[in-house]
């Protein structure tokens, strides 16, 4: 082999090497550390949010005005959990969301309306995720809103059958939902504003995705939960979040500790044991 050949093998080597998927994984993934926190937010009667971010103007002993800004709000790393709770939430939790960490999408008013459709799409992929990581198809309800948000019927192909009864069945099931919630999760990405690919780091470029803002903290943050979503489990009761103390058994129901001090467990076992009597 001559030098200009090896030469030319050991740059595409390097070029292969470096858009590998290995390589890509360990680059850093990062979001601001804080958001601009408003002063003041207000909720119209037909709801509708707004907001200030500076305070009324005073005046100095100068004779001129002057006006104050809050200080910047440390971005929770739980940020995605409050956010998908607020699906549940009342309009006033959601103004007191939207009053610490500013607008959603960065519009000047931004709709109730909205912020839940938003909150209940980010519950709905979660708790789908962590379903297909435990073998579970999930319910329809949840893929619907996911289906809705890309723009896919789910129905013709999604709809979960009564029963699967072998693995050739199941494996292309869990498939057509993993693609689903990444597709959702790569349009959330698309429509944030304030996402970067790139940065300088000592003279060079060098691939680190990042956001600065309230919607693209929310996607990243959102992705990295969905992409661990083995370390978590749905609530069979109150379809809670949380983190087992032990692996959960596949094919068996998960109660979070609220529940389970509420007697849940012993209520669903009494029913099976009612119907199975009948």
């Amino acid at each position: 082999m001559t030098g200009s050949r090896r030469k030319s093998k050991a740059e595409t080597n390097f070029a292969l090497e470096a858009l590998s998927p290995i390589e890509l994984r360990r680059r850093s993934v990062g979001t601001t550390s804080h958001l601009a926190v408003p002063w003041s937010t207000q909720l119209s009667a037909d709801g509708v949010l707004s907001w200030k971010w500076q305070s009324p103007a005073s005046l100095t002993s100068r004779g001129s005005t002057r006006s104050t800004s809050r200080q910047p709000g440390k971005v929770d790393s739980m940020l995605w959990r409050k956010f998908a709770a607020l699906s549940f939430g009342s309009d006033g939790d959601i103004r007191k969301f939207a009053s610490r960490w500013g607008w959603l999408r960065g519009g000047p008013t931004e709709t109730i309306a909205e912020w839940r459709r938003l909150a209940t799409l980010a519950s709905a992929l979660v708790r789908s995720s962590v379903a297909l990581a435990n073998g579970d198809l999930w319910e329809n309800s949840d893929w619907r809103i996911i289906g809705d948000w890309v723009g896919y019927d789910y129905e013709p192909h999604l709809r979960r059958p009564e029963r699967i009864s072998d693995a050739r069945s199941r494996d292309p099931a869990l498939f057509l939902r993993r693609g689903l919630i990444a597709q959702a999760l790569n349009r959330w990405f698309a429509e944030s504003k304030g996402n970067y690919l790139l940065t300088v780091v000592k003279e060079e470029l060098v691939m680190e995705p990042s956001s600065d803002t309230l919607f693209g903290i929310l996607v990243f943050q959102l992705a990295h939960r969905i992409t661990r979503a083995q370390e978590m489990v749905v609530c069979f009761h109150c379809k809670a979040l949380f983190s087992p103390v032990r692996a959960p058994s596949h094919g068996t129901r998960q109660f979070c500790a609220k529940c389970r001090r509420k007697g849940r467990p012993q209520m669903y076992a009494a029913r099976d044991y009612r119907r199975r009597r009948n």
